[in-house]
């Protein structure tokens, strides 16, 4: 089992260092939920009942309170963002040629006319 001691050695997490140990305890916390989760498995699974016992309903109480804190961890109660417009490259081939034809245009030698009138 990991402890705090062994992502951290030498250190405790006060309030000068929390934002630099969160990435360590997200970690950690997400490891211990995988360990919880492996305890409650086999009650949710049917190998409990396979070896001919019933399930506890404590083991599913924890199964849905490990989802739960994952699910907050992983910030899955906010709203999905958007996905982001990423242009295909027939929309980068239309922008580059437009683009092209504008700088022609401008590098183009005026138009032959009648000289102006002074």
């Amino acid at each position: 089992m990991v402890g705090m001691d062994e992502l951290v050695p030498g250190r405790t997490i006060d309030d000068t260092n929390i934002a630099a140990a969160q990435g360590s305890v997200r970690a950690l916390i997400v490891a211990r939920l995988e360990q919880t989760w492996q305890a409650v498995a086999p009650h949710l699974d049917g190998r409990i009942e396979a070896a001919g016992y019933k399930p506890d309903p404590r083991m599913v109480q924890a199964a849905i309170h490990v989802l739960d804190r994952l699910g907050k961890l992983y910030r899955l109660e906010l709203p999905a963002k958007e996905a982001e417009h990423v242009p295909t490259v027939a929309v980068n081939v239309a922008v580059v040629e437009a683009s092209l034809l504008e700088l022609e245009v401008r590098m183009s030698p005026p138009p032959a006319g009648p000289p102006p009138a002074g």
